[in-house]
């Protein structure tokens, strides 16, 4: 069958670094790469001229961060010619997984950052971080017996002590803004907004969500899950005197933006 638009074989000269490539499972065959800079590749016993440009052109990729097109003779030849004019179509692995998809490449493994090079503690540098907008939202639970949430709710979450809402609300704003000195590596942040809610989730429980904004280099959820807790501490401490039943938790983040990772719904 004669082929159109052939590339002359002057660029199909042999040289030593010639990799095989397999067109279909235990179909390998040789490259030859040109030796005229022009990057042109042609799989081919005999060199022999072959076509731009075939509508089934494969990328492929000549070493790291070197992909260039691949086109396939239609003559039933298997042969392959790399050249620049050819028109590249989405890439074809050389060795695809069973269903036909491409393998995505692994993420690399997640390290802790509050470790140094020996493995010692220490506090992150946040240096070379951009000063962005920070948010993040945190939640945590205060689950009652049954007898005592009964009475907390015919009392309008009124203790001996005062009121258990306004107490918690009160205790989850100062924490926030003293995160820095309970948890050793927090930074100390401007705190630009913080937000605590107390409401009845169930019969049973209370759900306590914090809040936290800032404009700094590294993020919020620290104080969020701080607020939180704390919060949900103060409920208990409250209550205790009714029962030491109460159960606290889970604690979590709901989500975060404004970094390099964003989470959730903030």
């Amino acid at each position: 069958m004669a082929l159109s638009n052939p590339i002359p074989a002057r660029h199909c000269r042999a040289v030593a670094n010639a990799r095989p490539w397999m067109d279909g499972p235990g179909d390998p065959k040789p490259v030859r790469r040109a030796m005229d800079g022009s990057h042109g590749a042609v799989e081919s016993d005999t060199c022999a001229a072959l076509p731009r440009g075939q509508p089934n052109a494969r990328p492929w990729m000549d070493g790291p961060g070197d992909p260039k097109p691949v086109c396939r003779a239609k003559d039933g030849c298997h042969r392959v010619i790399e050249t620049d004019a050819c028109a590249a179509l989405p890439e074809r692995p050389e060795n695809p997984t069973p269903s036909g998809t491409i393998p995505r490449m692994k993420k690399p493994a997640r390290t802790l950052t509050h470790l140094d090079p020996q493995g010692r503690p220490a506090m992150v540098d946040v240096s070379s971080k951009a000063v962005t907008a920070r948010e993040a939202r945190a939640e945590c639970r205060v689950r009652f017996p049954v007898d005592v949430a009964k009475q907390l709710r015919a009392s309008g979450l009124k203790s001996a002590k005062g009121g258990i809402v306004e107490t918690a609300i009160i205790a989850g704003t100062m924490a926030v803004k003293r995160t820095h000195e309970l948890i050793p590596f927090c930074h100390p942040l401007p705190i630009d907004g913080c937000r605590l809610s107390v409401d009845w989730d169930g019969d049973t429980a209370l759900r306590i969500e914090c809040s936290v904004k800032t404009t700094h280099r590294t993020g919020v959820e620290m104080e969020a899950l701080t607020g939180a807790t704390v919060a949900a501490l103060t409920v208990y401490d409250m209550c205790k005197a009714l029962s030491h039943r109460i159960v606290l938790g889970p604690a979590k983040v709901l989500g975060k933006r404004g970094g390099r990772h964003d989470f959730g719904a903030a």
